[in-house]
């Protein structure tokens, strides 16, 4: 038993009971086993077994509505700050990952049977109402029920009620408390909020002051996340109907944000005018990223380099212009703006490792080494920093450490195509074709691309031509 610090989120389907009065029960049934499936698939992405054990995560999904909470740290021993800086890392990761949840949950509604059949009979998608709250909970085992622990409390009781509320925004729909804004201004979480205001919630006899998520400042994230691999299922006629309802209500947020991610991916420059911005750094940011992911460097390096005589230390743009001059191949000027990022943000893990790549691909396996391992330091349990690491001792010929990082990314996560597709090329480098063989296997099972990449990976070189190998990558 004891009090944990949580971030708690609740989401629901706005107007379910009107779906409910207009249609057979059968209908209604199938409409909520599609949300109960969208919010498992989401939550097992986002959240996997591997990453959060379930003293860490809480999950409840029932009728039209999902509760998650995280515990975002050990128990509370003294007051509910006493631990705050000791487990802030926690807290920002669970603090990111609710958000790319909350995020994803809504793309992923949107693009359900039931929203594609309504966006078919020219109505707009049926949205959801979202509230996040963090505060104490009382983590304990309840005798009354015949389930392991689980949290009682006032937090849990606001969220609901910030949920209830968030039906009332003009932007993402997904309303946070102060402290929860706070935690995300003051690490650099890449979002947005509007200046917020006090709200009369039911029960709740001291009105909180809530804040709505204005915008995703950096797109990156979700275009990054495992989300978009579901995203891209959808077919590309249905993509083209979406596109011509986002571009007649542009109103629509998430619908706009949806089309314009969905675009990026496939390299459709229509993307561009759907991600469109009012601030003029936010959408010179947003254009430049569009630009990146499109491949036309030059016009995202141009539209960063405008951020800069705006806001000369505007770290997201500044370490992007640094990513960006390494796919260039200018490797000197990407370490020059990637260190200009990490001047603004010392503890940054993704500036560290993207350091480290740079100085990889210059050759020089120390200099990279030395800089892969500090973000190791920052964050011991980071998958990235142990495959890069990994990739490197490769490069520079030492198998056995390469064995070690590439081992230790997979004990961080069992289903990391990643790590798998790097362990078969060392296995194969090593003449293991046995192991290979497993861990390529393994790797394809994850993600389709390593298909190709197996093909085109001279790694491989020396099983090319067996029966075994074409069956993995031909099949």
């Amino acid at each position: 038993m004891g009090v944990k610090r949580a971030i708690i989120l609740f989401a629901d389907i706005i107007g379910c009971s009107e779906v409910s009065n207009n249609c057979i029960i059968e209908q209604y049934d199938n409409f909520i086993k599609e949300f109960h499936e969208i919010c498992v698939k989401t939550r097992d992405l986002l959240f996997p077994k591997t990453e959060y054990s379930a003293e860490e995560i809480e999950s409840s999904i029932r009728g039209d509505e999902i509760c998650l909470i995280l515990h975002s740290g050990k128990d509370i021993k003294k007051d509910y700050f006493s631990t705050f800086d000791e487990e802030k890392d926690k807290i920002v990761k669970d603090a990111k990952n609710s958000i790319l949840f909350a995020v994803g949950l809504r793309l992923m509604w949107l693009i359900s049977e039931y929203n594609r059949e309504r966006i078919k009979c020219s109505l707009l998608p049926r949205d959801l109402g979202i509230g996040i709250n963090i505060g104490p909970v009382m983590f304990s085992v309840h005798p009354a029920t015949d389930r392991g622990k689980s949290s009682e409390g006032y937090s849990i009781n606001l969220a609901k009620r910030i949920e209830g509320v968030s039906r009332e925004g003009i932007f993402s729909k997904i309303f946070v408390c102060k402290e929860f804004k706070y935690i995300c201004d003051e690490n650099e979480i890449p979002v947005e909020f509007d200046k917020g205001k006090v709200f009369e919630l039911k029960g709740i006899t001291t009105p909180p002051y809530l804040h709505e998520i204005k915008d995703i400042i950096d797109s990156k994230i979700v275009i990054e996340s495992l989300i978009m691999n579901e995203l891209q299922k959808l077919p590309k006629e249905d993509i083209e109907l979406y596109f011509q309802t986002a571009k007649i209500n542009e109103q629509e947020f998430w619908l706009r944000k949806l089309v314009g991610y969905l675009l990026l991916a496939s390299k459709d420059k229509r993307a561009i005018e759907l991600l469109k911005k009012e601030d003029v750094l936010k959408n010179l940011f947003e254009q430049a990223n569009a630009y990146y992911f499109l491949g036309d460097f030059d016009k995202a390096i141009s539209n960063y380099q405008k951020i800069r005589e705006i806001d000369n230390k505007f770290y997201p743009a500044l370490f992007n212009l640094g990513i960006t001059y390494r796919k260039k191949g200018d490797f000197d000027k990407s370490l020059e703006y990637l260190m200009k990022a990490l001047e603004i943000n010392p503890k940054s893990e993704e500036a560290h490792i993207s350091i480290g790549l740079t100085y990889r691909e210059k050759g020089d396996f120390d200099k990279s080494l030395e800089y892969l391992m500090k973000a190791l330091e920052i964050n011991p349990k980071s998958e990235e920093a142990h495959i890069s690491i990994g990739e490197t001792y490769r490069e520079k010929g030492d198998f056995d450490k390469s064995l070690e990082y590439l081992m230790k990314a997979l004990e961080i996560n069992p289903k990391s195509g990643s790590a798998n597709y790097n362990l078969a090329c060392i296995y194969c480098l090593e003449k293991n074709k046995e192991k290979a063989s497993t861990f390529l296997r393994e790797a394809i099972k994850l993600d389709k691309k390593y298909k190709k990449n197996a093909i085109e990976d001279d790694d491989f070189k020396s099983i090319k031509n067996e029966e075994e190998f074409k069956k993995l990558t031909l099949d």
